[in-house]
């Protein structure tokens, strides 16, 4: 069998046909997003007194605006900061925006340009003054800055940015096309993937999509929100059950566990990984299934 290329707009609408977008769901901090990185700077503890701005986006055809990030200063330079800018080899990851603003999923692609405009606007500012007032000159970006007033209700500046996810609301079909949306960026962007073409499969089951390595074996991309607890070795029964039952010889298997919280891939069985919804750890899986 031959498998066609799906293009990125193609991966998109399939994972999106019937799913409604429009449930609340909470920011989903892994770990390598739960620092508050912009061209890899963390906040430091003695900039927090001199914060000056909070930074909120608001999606288009949307009146629900969120807090997204800061903006500080030294003695001599402002900074800024958003836990939703996420990089890896200049690979922007999709997934923090649109598990942030869940209705807003399509519009990931102008947050990304938006931040761009504002990172190259802060750096030429010299004063918080001139970012705010930059940011109501130019409307169509969504991003709007007010004065960090310190905190309130006993939520800390981290809580606000970044709020612990609430399981009970995250949308399991939203997720799904999180994931598949950074996939399908890993695979158009990363080097080591080139030559993968990814499918996408919505059936109402864990599986998510097909990555097909050349037309050499499949890699079943997997999403499952009810295994987090079990043990590697129940996993690794789990894996080779379903390869088993669903799948030809040859192909491997890349469940993604929303809960988990990893610093590198586990890998329970041969040809078998489990990852979060981290995106560096997701890319190392993906290279290393893709692997002979």
């Amino acid at each position: 069998m031959t498998l066609m290329c799906a293009s990125y707009e193609q991966v998109f609408d399939a994972a999106t046909e019937g799913i409604h977008l429009n449930s609340a769901i909470p920011r989903l901090a892994t770990p390598s997003e739960r620092s508050w990185l912009s061209h890899g700077s963390q906040l430091p503890r003695s900039s927090v007194s001199r914060l000056k701005l909070l930074i909120w986006y608001q999606p288009s055809g949307s009146d629900q605006p969120s807090a997204i990030g800061a903006v500080w200063s030294d003695d001599t330079h402002l900074h800024w900061a958003t836990p939703l800018q996420r990089r890896l080899e200049g690979i922007f990851n999709p997934l923090p925006f649109m598990l942030r603003f869940p209705a807003a999923q399509y519009d990931w692609s102008h947050f990304r340009a938006a931040l761009d405009w504002f990172d190259s606007m802060c750096y030429a500012a010299t004063d918080p003054e001139q970012v705010r007032s930059a940011c109501e000159r130019e409307p169509g970006w969504g991003l709007r800055c007010f004065p960090y007033a310190g905190s309130r209700q006993g939520a800390d500046l981290s809580a606000l940015l970044c709020p612990a996810p609430d399981w009970d609301e995250v949308s399991i079909d939203a997720i799904h096309v999180a994931v598949l949306a950074s996939v399908a960026k890993l695979v158009r962007q990363h080097r080591a993937l080139q030559g993968t073409c990814l499918q996408p499969v919505y059936d109402g089951t864990v599986e998510i999509g097909q990555l097909d390595v050349a037309g050499a074996y499949r890699v079943r991309l997997l999403v499952h929100s009810n295994a987090n607890r079990a043990s590697t070795t129940t996993l690794a029964q789990w894996a080779n059950e379903f390869l088993r039952e669903n799948g030809v010889p040859g192909d491997r298997l890349l469940l993604v566990l929303p809960h988990l919280s990893l610093a590198d891939p586990l890998y329970p069985a041969q040809h078998v990984a489990i990852v979060d919804l981290d995106f560096g750890v997701l890319a190392r899986a993906l290279v290393a299934l893709s692997l002979p």
